[in-house]
């Protein structure tokens, strides 16, 4: 195998592992069932931008793909930046010593998320239900000296990946502008 041919199959690799991770997120809603609408948001967002990179990659000859390594290896990782930004706050629930605080505070918060929901669903027309029902917020622990939310508005920032031109700019921060599930961060020492 060439090396041309060796990029080529690791970028591919790399855009097919993050596919495969989403089916496994896809797959783990039976061991956090609270957060099913959440993770299966989530997934609806992600896997078919990955599709469409693999896709693209697949289309790319190996000596094209060499040409372009660089612009296609930071679109995968602006996927995995992205999808880091959930995947850590969902990773916490398996931490046993986390998993019964968060258990509690994602109660509360969807005790709370329920009545606005309920109401803003009984007010909307039939034909716009589908975009009101919205995900509850992921609660998470972090460093932070105080509770904060990041909404579905306001998005989140992250790093963009080295190298990418104006056009893939545009697209990584929508994709981070798209943030569909809203979080709320609480303090470690809340805890």
């Amino acid at each position: 195998m060439t090396l041309r041919a060796r990029k080529h199959a690791e970028l591919s690799a790399k855009c097919r592992a993050f596919g495969e991770e989403m089916d496994r997120w896809a797959a783990a809603v039976s061991e956090l069932p609270q957060h099913t609408s959440q993770i299966r948001r989530l997934v609806a967002l992600f896997k078919p931008f990955a599709a469409k990179l693999e896709a693209r990659i697949a289309k790319t000859s190996a000596d094209e793909a060499v040409a372009r390594n660089l612009m296609l290896s930071a679109e995968v990782l602006v996927l995995y930046r992205t999808w880091a930004f959930y995947r850590q706050k969902l990773d916490q629930r398996f931490v046993r010593w986390q998993k019964e605080f968060l258990e509690v505070a994602d109660d509360l918060a969807y005790r709370w998320w329920r009545p606005a929901q309920q109401a803003a669903l009984k007010a909307a027309p039939a034909k716009d239900r589908a975009k009101v029902a919205k995900e509850p917020p992921l609660v998470f622990l972090n460093g932070d000296v105080s509770p904060f939310t990041i909404t579905r508005l306001r998005g989140f920032s992250a790093e963009v990946a080295q190298g990418l031109d104006e056009k893939r700019i545009a697209w990584a921060r929508e994709l981070l502008r798209r943030s569909p599930v809203p979080v709320v961060g609480v303090p470690y020492f809340a805890a």
